[in-house]
């Protein structure tokens, strides 16, 4: 996998550390806090060769662990995010387990390769997240963080501090956002959407606030996303409340990860509230 970004502290005490990482089909990214700190100390992102086949991924998961030796250090805590498509929020009046499979099968198609099936209860909402994940990923991952907790981006997002306004967040990634729209104090979307071109997200975007009659709504943007692309060049045309996500209060941050914009790593930091 490439290097995007690799901030690292020159020493640290990994058993007074936690460690969360992001795992998409994009890549990894991992976030290091000092708990005893309180202190984001560290970030890293490193992205899966777009060019291979998909199926090389779990091989090149493993390489990246074999390769970065601060990731086998016996941390305080890990956590794993899942930013994986093939997710369904189910009520607690409505779920069977016995019928994940098929839950899933019936909204994201049987096409899928051998899959690991995993739940999360949103108790707060009332309701499940029913999600699977490639099981050669998964068996990649539970190698090298046996004691890991996993959970789904989705339920991150669902767990996060309420919004006191209507709001569209995206997080951006190379080839793929992932959408929340808030509106009149209730998520109505989670979603992730692939794109080839600037054009693709805009007409996504536009769809979503046609659908949900918020033509106005802000955006808030996070992840990968250049303020003088073309890609938000594009976005500007049709939205003019546009923010950038700023680095989640009650924790402090190390100067090296500070030098850059904090609507990169906002979302992966977020998660450490989430729990």
């Amino acid at each position: 996998m490439k290097n995007l970004f690799e901030i690292l502290p020159t020493s640290m005490d990994a058993e007074k550390c936690s460690l969360i990482c992001e795992l998409s089909t994009e890549g990894l990214s991992c976030a290091i806090k000092d708990e005893e700190k309180n202190s984001f100390v560290g970030i890293a992102t490193y992205h899966f060769d777009k060019s291979r086949p998909q199926a090389g991924f779990p091989i090149a998961l493993q390489i990246l662990f074999h390769q970065k030796e601060w990731l086998s250090q016996s941390f305080k805590k890990t956590t794993v995010v899942y930013s994986v498509e093939e997710s369904v929020l189910v009520p607690f009046a409505l779920y069977d387990s016995s019928q994940n499979n098929e839950v899933l099968n019936l909204v994201h198609g049987d096409l899928q390769t051998p899959s690991t099936l995993l739940t999360d209860v949103i108790t707060k909402e009332g309701i499940y997240n029913v999600f699977r994940v490639s099981t050669p990923v998964y068996t990649a991952v539970q190698s090298q963080f046996p004691h890991a907790v996993s959970t789904h981006q989705y339920t991150g997002m669902l767990h996060q501090k309420e919004r006191d306004k209507n709001k569209l967040s995206v997080i951006f990634y190379s080839q793929k956002i992932v959408v929340a729209l808030f509106k009149n104090d209730k998520y109505y979307l989670f979603n992730s959407f692939n794109y080839r071109t600037a054009e693709d997200v805009s007409y996504t975007l536009l769809n979503i606030c046609r659908q949900f009659e918020v033509p106005d709504i802000d955006l808030e943007i996070s992840g990968l996303l250049e303020k003088n692309s073309a890609l938000f060049k594009e976005i500007y045309k049709y939205f003019t409340n546009i923010t950038f996500a700023v680095l989640p209060d009650g924790c402090k941050y190390s100067d090296d990860i500070l030098q850059y914009p904090s609507h990169y790593f906002s979302h992966i930091f977020a998660f450490d509230s989430c729990e």
